[in-house]
């Protein structure tokens, strides 16, 4: 009888396994911000499924660089499109509306678990209004839903939030 409480506690503990990458990130759904992603022609195609390893992987909408569009959290699944050098082009749920996705430029460690740099990458200031991020900052992105204490922050992006 103990055997069964104490396997009835470990898989209760462990929480469910996670699903494929390949079955929760969709990309037959064109990204809604497409034309503001910059492309770049040495661009090498790719198509991959995975999750985020890092706790907040900062998406921009050029490599490495551009201006901030929002930060993914650890689990968060995507769709790899394109690499050019160390960045990588995905595809993920919109976090404000996720029957939508979005596409944005990531370095490529951030698949990689334990390569998190601190602060993180761009280092971006959460917010909660324009005013937050200084006069030359406006307060936007959405940190997507998941376990990094990060959830429904928003970051500064522009030239003193980077």
């Amino acid at each position: 009888m103990r055997f069964f409480l104490m396997l009835g506690a470990l898989s209760v503990a462990c929480g469910p396994p996670r699903q494929p990458a390949s079955v929760l990130a969709d990309d037959a759904v064109v990204p809604t911000n497409k034309d503001a992603i910059v492309r770049y022609g040495e661009e090498t195609p790719i198509n991959e499924k995975q999750y985020v390893e890092w706790k907040a992987a900062p998406v921009r909408n050029a490599n490495p660089d551009g201006q901030l569009i929002a930060v993914l959290t650890r689990g968060n699944p995507v769709s790899k499109i394109a690499r050019r050098g160390d960045f990588v082009l995905l595809t993920f749920p919109n976090p404000d509306d996720p029957s939508q996705r979005w596409s944005g430029w990531v370095h490529k460690n951030v698949f990689v678990p334990g390569t998190e740099p601190f602060p993180p990458l761009g280092n971006p200031q959460r917010c909660q209004k324009d005013p937050d991020c200084g006069a030359l900052a406006k307060c936007s992105g959405v940190a997507a839903a998941g376990p990094s204490g990060l959830d429904g922050f928003r970051f500064c992006s522009g030239s003193s939030g980077k």
